[in-house]
């Protein structure tokens, strides 16, 4: 699986009340990944995919305009994530300190399953 292919099935397991939008945006670097949006309210997602599950920490996959989007977001009260799947399930990042380091920590692995639920709970 891959970055795009993980996406992909996300998207494939959300209900029709949970409005998508697959971001590509080839002028402004930084923008992340998705857009959710429902009746609760609205989050935006930067999606990575990593081949082997880490032992403790990795080397951060976001780039600088991305960890710069993602805060400044924050900053302004929006709601933001970075999903990073792997095998086993995905590391969800809520908070800048959790994506601003230039090595992540593995904290919590949450199955996908999971990882759809609070998606779902966060727009809807």
């Amino acid at each position: 699986m891959n970055e795009h292919g993980f996406v992909r099935y996300i998207h494939s397991k959300l209900p029709l009340a949970v409005y998508r939008w697959k971001i590509s945006d080839r002028f402004s670097a930084g923008i992340p990944d998705a857009w959710y949006s429902g009746a609760k309210g609205s989050v935006f997602v930067e999606y990575k995919y990593i081949q082997r599950t880490p032992k403790k920490k990795y080397a951060n996959p976001l780039t600088v305009l991305q960890r710069m989007w993602l805060t400044a977001r924050v900053k302004e009260g929006r709601s933001v994530a970075v999903a990073v799947g792997h095998p086993n399930g995905v590391y969800l990042l809520q908070a800048p300190e959790q994506w601003t380091q230039d090595e992540l920590e593995i904290t919590q692995c949450i199955t996908r399953k999971d990882y759809i639920a609070w998606l779902v709970n966060q727009v809807s």
